[in-house]
């Protein structure tokens, strides 16, 4: 792992400039392509499936020292515990089964990295992938959420509802709670924000192209 020397990082900043610098090319994507938007909600389903897990395994890794942030943890599961279903629904009300969609190896490496993360860097860098996850609804979801509920419904959106509801909040605390953290794992912090922001974006070209290619081979 990278050595990253922190020198009084203020991550409020550093996470609005990132979100800011990557707006247009998150909105650029085919949302409204049925093939890319179900794609979508199947990846979500699947890495959204361990959030829960990972809360579980970051609340587990903080030291005595630190056992409050574990609490704050614990506290989290309940509020993102089952929320994958949300985008399974969302694909049922469309006619498709997220069985039947595959995960993208993308997606894998996106969820798969943070149990690195957690277990051999620290708890406070999952910090990172939580402000590049919820800093995305709440930077760009409600723009999205209304472009996509004109084009696919109600019914079909409630994953981004919820989200961009919630996760404002959900951000705001997880930056009040920053301000506690120990600035020699801020840099922790940061990078994983960093990295995941760039797995994510690659995970929405990975959609990109597989939705680009399911659309030609239904015109053929």
């Amino acid at each position: 792992m990278q050595n990253i020397e922190s020198n009084s990082i203020n991550l409020s900043k550093e996470v609005s400039i990132a979100l800011e610098s990557i707006k247009k090319d998150f909105l650029n994507f085919s949302w409204t392509n049925l093939e890319f938007y179900k794609l979508w909600l199947a990846q979500t389903y699947y890495f959204v499936n361990h959030s829960a897990r990972l809360i579980a395994l970051t609340a587990s890794h903080f030291p005595d020292k630190h056992i409050k942030y574990s609490e704050i943890f614990l506290k989290y599961i309940d509020e993102e515990v089952h929320h994958e279903k949300l985008a399974k629904m969302d694909l049922k009300n469309m006619n498709f089964d997220v069985s039947q969609l595959p995960e993208l190896p993308t997606t894998a490496g996106l969820y798969q990295s943070q149990y690195y993360w957690i277990q051999h860097v620290s708890a406070f860098s999952f910090y990172g992938y939580i402000l590049a996850l919820e800093g995305f609804a709440v930077h760009f979801g409600a723009e999205l959420h209304l472009l996509l509920e004109e084009k696919f419904g109600a019914k079909a959106t409630s994953f981004l509802r919820v989200h961009v509801k919630e996760d404002e909040n959900h951000l705001e605390q997880a930056m009040e709670v920053l301000k506690t953290v120990p600035e020699e794992h801020k840099s922790e912090i940061l990078a994983n924000f960093r990295q995941s922001q760039k797995m994510y974006l690659n995970m929405l070209a990975n959609i990109e192209t597989v939705a680009n290619k399911n659309s030609r081979k239904i015109a053929a």
